[in-house]
């Protein structure tokens, strides 16, 4: 089956997904966080991602001035719209028509999303009672050090869920901080909670770079 994007024709999603993703990065070096209005050459392209977004019609609204791209609270890159009347909205590509997954993969995202969220504030901690500054734990480096979970964090997460395999939410609120990403619904607090100290108990931490963590994750 072929898929068609920017006037271009693809075997596969994931071939769509990847040069979506490159031309991504791509605009990101060029642009930073300077706004991309209409006579700039990469406008066309985004607007391409927003015609395709199941949510097509709330992310134009009352028509686009512009895009820009931000960190988020990940620190993640996120495409932003600016309307014309101002007001702003994400745009992520992974909610295309094009690249999105089926519904079972979709839920299991959204399930991963809030089970992030929801153990937040643990990370946070950690990080905050750690000298200045980060280092990482296998080569000393000091650039682009993040928090990794020694004990891999799919693994604590499949234990809670086939502990708890019955009680498994399957909608979620959006994140008013990044609503590309997913959290609980208060409904399912209970869920969060026993989830929130499943991890607690469960998780021991450490400090890596960027590279050793990618390293490390390629290993498991």
């Amino acid at each position: 089956m072929k898929y068609c994007f920017n006037e271009r024709n693809f075997q596969s999603k994931k071939a769509v997904d990847d040069y979506i993703r490159n031309v991504r990065n791509q605009i990101i070096d060029e642009t930073k966080n300077a706004e991309i209005l209409p006579d700039n050459k990469w406008f066309y392209f985004l607007m391409n991602i927003v015609n395709v977004h199941n949510d097509k019609i709330e992310k134009i609204g009352n028509g686009i001035h512009s895009f820009y791209f931000i960190k988020d609270m990940y620190k993640n890159d996120q495409l932003r719209i600016k309307r014309n009347d101002l007001t702003t909205i994400d745009c992520s590509y992974m909610y295309s028509k094009i690249t999105q997954k089926n519904e079972y993969q979709i839920i299991n995202k959204n399930l991963n999303d809030a089970l992030r969220h929801a153990i937040n504030d643990q990370i946070f901690n950690y990080k905050n009672f750690q000298e200045l500054p980060l280092k990482c734990n296998n080569c000393n480096d000091e650039k682009n050090c993040e928090i990794d979970h020694i004990k891999p964090f799919h693994l604590i997460k499949s234990e809670f869920l086939s502990i708890n395999k019955n009680e498994i939410p399957v909608e979620f609120y959006d994140d008013v901080e990044n609503s590309c990403k997913r959290i609980f619904k208060q409904s399912d607090k209970v869920f969060e909670n026993k989830w929130s100290q499943f991890h607690k108990e469960q998780a021991t931490y450490q400090v890596l770079c960027k590279a050793c963590n990618r390293k490390k994750s390629g290993k498991v």
